[in-house]
């Protein structure tokens, strides 16, 4: 297995074959464009271990989870959903909740490994970015950041292109590749911000 200190190399230089892609594609629509201007923030915020693009989220609070074993339970949409919520949560706040759960860590890292197992690289990232802004040891959720970035492709995006193609049922991927980069990224954001809270 992956040691933290490889670990935290490997980001580095996924962050920036990543930046050169996402810099490289052409917006079609706003939100596009906004999707591109967050990629290379967070790209450039692991890339330099700075954390500037997560450190002020901190908007709506987390949704209520009586349970950690409810979010296997939940359809992959809904999971999604409620992953999107989580991580723009206020860290703190979450991570009291994350501490009330029974088996938070476990939980989270054996969903996140179950889903690469599939190849489902969304889910994956997403659930690799909540794991750490909920405080989850970086240890459990190794396994699963590791994964994250053995889908690296050489030109810098991330995912399978026909697991990807079939998730998302259109002709055109690229802008389902760079939505699905920037979730892996912002994951790799979430875990640098994370050491640096627990080393600093």
């Amino acid at each position: 297995m992956i040691n933290a200190r490889d670990l935290v190399g490997r980001r580095v230089l996924a962050a920036r074959r990543a930046e050169k892609w996402v810099s490289g594609v052409s917006a079609r629509s706003r939100a596009e464009e906004s999707l591109k201007r967050l990629g290379v923030a967070l790209c450039d915020d692991v890339a330099r271990h700075s954390g500037r693009t997560l450190a002020p989220m901190a908007p709506p609070r987390p949704p209520v989870i009586t349970s950690a074993y409810d979010l296997i339970e939940l359809p992959r949409a809904e999971l999604l959903t409620l992953c999107g919520q989580l991580r723009v949560s206020a860290p703190r706040e979450l991570r009291a909740r994350a501490l009330q759960l029974c088996d938070v860590d476990a939980v989270l890292a054996g969903l996140a490994v179950s889903y690469a197992r599939v190849n489902d690289v969304a889910v994956v990232a997403s659930l690799v970015a909540v794991g750490h802004r909920a405080g989850v040891s970086a240890g459990a959720m190794r396994e699963a950041e590791s994964y994250l970035l053995d889908q690296q492709h050489d030109d810098g995006y991330f995912g399978l292109l026909a697991a990807e193609r079939a998730l998302v049922g259109v002709c055109e991927i690229r802008p389902a590749l760079l939505r699905l980069t920037v979730d892996v990224v912002w994951a790799f954001a979430e875990a640098q911000l994370a050491g640096q809270t627990t080393d600093g």
